[in-house]
């Protein structure tokens, strides 16, 4: 690695020249820690083992890092930082959170009621001392910021005691030239909740509101223009089946995605701590359903030599674990992709033709001028060996029982492509094929599959307006259970219970328009969640079915 160093970097400059050593001293550290520990050269290290333990020591904070790295320097308030600059900005200085509140341990005798001494440190008091700092450091100009106002109900909140302080002082002792009484209005600018604001474009605006985005001055001519009604036009709106399906599993959180343009996932990527010793469900399904694919596409006539080869790719790709655990884990996922293999193949016995991928392309009109084009691809399609039904055979690493009941919503997707082809003409069946089951979805009449698809499109047009009272997974609940158990199996399912956490408990999006299963409204059949789980889940619950698995 020192040669790879040597090969492909050059140093030009003072930075370059440190951050090269810094690498040449972390590799140095790690191979004498290797030497330590035993390892020799015929010991092979999987690239992310020695990346991580490597490229850690370099991202290690330095305590040689400058101050003063630029004309605009961020950093905390510290004590010996009274350095003193044209301009001073504190943010932040909200009540409760400056000056710092530190909790008092146990054992720490000096926070103690009569054990405090003069001399005794005390955070507060020092907090105090670095803000009076901060005041003689600015020389021409200080901003202070913080919050002024609660986010959810829009009451007043105060800022830290040492802003009301000076505020206060500021009152008492100063006022403008000319004689301006009020002295805090002058030097205080409450900005709006949000930057797009009318307050920031308007015509009477305070002029000390202002942004730098050019976009908000864009819509400032829009809003200072008279107001034209332009008449409706046509328009044509493209859905493809993976948007439609991913509408029918969560309306809610595709409403936020999709028409209000925010969401709550955190795509976040950081490293564990701990070393894993196995996978958790996302990494299993990845793992399986790239197993699936090869085995797909390799068509190996023994398995077990396909298995091995791919457990040997997959630990130098570092995506197994160290040492023993790897068999373990790897067996764990390897087990169920081979039940699904064969059973695949002994589906094909009955559909040994292959029929070429489908282009579904199908028109609905949802409103006065709009219209929806729905498109997608029909793949993996086989031709039945006695009649001329059509077979659509997915092959998935997902799990399709839970407790020997149908999840349902990991099959929604090929529920719509099934309307789709049947829609569209086609005699079709689909199979879906996975370890713990086979999934069977029979033929439908063209014009029952395409009044079904119309019925979904005209909710998810309306869905992507408001968001629908309705949720997946108690849908499905809701239509399991029976008729007088219905309404408290979609509660728990909804809220859970005192043992159990519910759909709404994790989806951020349910949680933020329907906190309660009262919320979802389901005793109005009009617009509630009863007519929506008819509408969008009823057709799908009656027609998916389990089939027998072969053995």
């Amino acid at each position: 690695m020192l040669a790879l160093l040597e090969d492909f970097f050059v140093v030009s400059n003072e930075p370059e020249r440190k951050t090269l050593e810094t690498l040449t001293q972390s590799l140095a550290g790690w191979t004498h820690n290797c030497e330590q520990a035993g390892l020799t050269e015929a010991d092979a290290l999987p690239l992310n083992v020695v990346r991580e333990a490597w490229l850690a020591a370099v991202d290690e904070p330095s305590l040689h890092q400058r101050f003063l790295s630029g004309r605009v320097n961020f950093c905390t308030l510290m004590p010996m930082r009274a350095i003193p600059f044209r301009l001073i900005c504190l943010l932040g200085m909200n009540d409760g959170d400056y000056p710092r509140s530190q909790q008092a341990q146990s054992f720490d005798l000096m926070t103690q009621r009569g054990h405090y001494r003069p001399g005794d440190r005390s955070r507060r008091q020092d907090d105090q001392y670095l803000f009076m700092e901060a005041l003689l450091s600015a020389r021409q100009q200080l901003y202070i910021s913080w919050v002024g106002r609660n986010i959810r109900d829009n009451s007043e909140r105060p800022p830290s005691v040492l802003i009301s302080q000076l505020r206060d002082t500021l009152e008492q002792g100063w006022r403008l030239a000319d004689n301006v009484p009020t002295l805090l209005s002058e030097i205080t600018v409450a900005h709006p909740l949000q930057p797009f604001s009318r307050q920031y474009v308007v015509k009477n605006r305070d002029r000390r509101l202002f942004t730098y985005a050019r976009e908000w001055f864009e819509e400032s001519r829009l809003i200072n223009a008279p107001l034209a009604i332009t008449p409706p036009t046509e328009k044509t709106l493209t859905l493809s089946l993976e948007s439609l399906a991913r509408f029918l599993k969560a309306p809610v959180k595709t409403f936020c995605n999709h028409t209000l343009k925010f969401g709550f996932d955190d795509e976040t990527i950081t490293s564990e701590d701990n070393e894993p010793f196995g996978f958790n469900r996302l990494e299993s399904y990845v793992l399986s359903n790239e197993l699936l694919t090869n085995l797909k596409s390799q068509q190996p006539a023994d398995t077990a030599t396909f298995f091995a080869e791919q457990r040997k790719t997959l630990a130098g790709k570092g995506k197994l674990p160290l040492s023993g655990f790897a068999h373990a884990a790897f067996a764990e996922i390897a087990g169920p992709v081979n039940k699904a293999w064969l059973q695949y193949q002994a589906e094909l016995n009955n559909w040994p033709d292959e029929v070429p991928p489908r282009a579904i392309d199908l028109s609905f009109t949802v409103a006065n001028g709009v219209n929806v084009q729905l498109t997608g691809d029909l793949n993996n399609l086989r031709q039945h060996h006695t009649d001329e039904l059509v077979g659509m055979l997915q092959l998935t690493a997902q799990s399709l029982l839970s407790k020997n009941n149908i999840k349902y919503p990991n099959l929604l997707l090929h529920w719509v492509q099934h309307l789709a082809g049947c829609a569209d003409g086609m005699p079709l069946q689909t199979l879906v094929i996975a370890a713990d089951t086979v999934i069977s979805i029979a033929p439908i009449e063209p014009d029952a599959a395409l009044a079904q698809l119309e019925s979904l499109i005209q909710a998810w047009h309306l869905g992507m307006q408001e968001p629908l009272p309705v949720s997946c997974k108690t849908a499905f609940a809701w239509l399991s259970a029976a008729p007088e158990k219905a309404l408290d199996t979609a509660q728990a399912q909804y809220q859970g219970d005192d043992w159990n956490n519910g759909e709404v408990d994790y989806d951020a999006y349910l949680a933020r328009f329907f906190p309660t299963f009262a919320d979802l409204n389901p005793e109005d059949p009009q617009h509630g969640f009863l007519k929506w789980t008819d509408t969008l889940y009823r057709s799908a619950f009656t027609h998916i079915t389990q089939q027998d698995v072969q053995s």
